[in-house]
């Protein structure tokens, strides 16, 4: 059976975009900000689909998965993996500074 953990920083990370998408009005209610995030962590779980990452970022993790949320964002998922242990390292979508400089 696989194992997926999340690093610290992506744990944090998840908890604080519920935060930001209430917050910033990204969404209209704190509930649905949780359940945007609770989406996200469903699929991380479910060990979706990889793409191996391009060398230069492997850094960021070996591997990433695509999510799409919405017609507008697309999370990107990087991770690292060995056997049946899958190491969540970074967490990023289609609107951030970082995603041109990975994808």
């Amino acid at each position: 059976m696989e194992k997926i953990k999340l690093s610290i920083e992506v744990a944090y990370q998840l908890i604080n975009l519920m935060d930001v998408l209430y917050l910033d009005e990204y969404v209209g209610f704190k509930d649905t900000a949780i359940e945007y995030v609770q989406d996200i962590e469903r699929f991380i779980y479910t060990i979706p689909t990889q793409k191996c990452t391009l060398s230069r970022n492997q850094k960021v993790g070996e591997f990433y998965s695509k999510y799409k949320r919405n017609k507008q964002t697309t999370w990107y998922i990087f991770f690292d993996k060995e056997d049946d242990f899958y190491l969540i390292k970074l967490i990023t979508n289609n609107h951030t500074e970082i995603y041109s400089k990975l994808i």
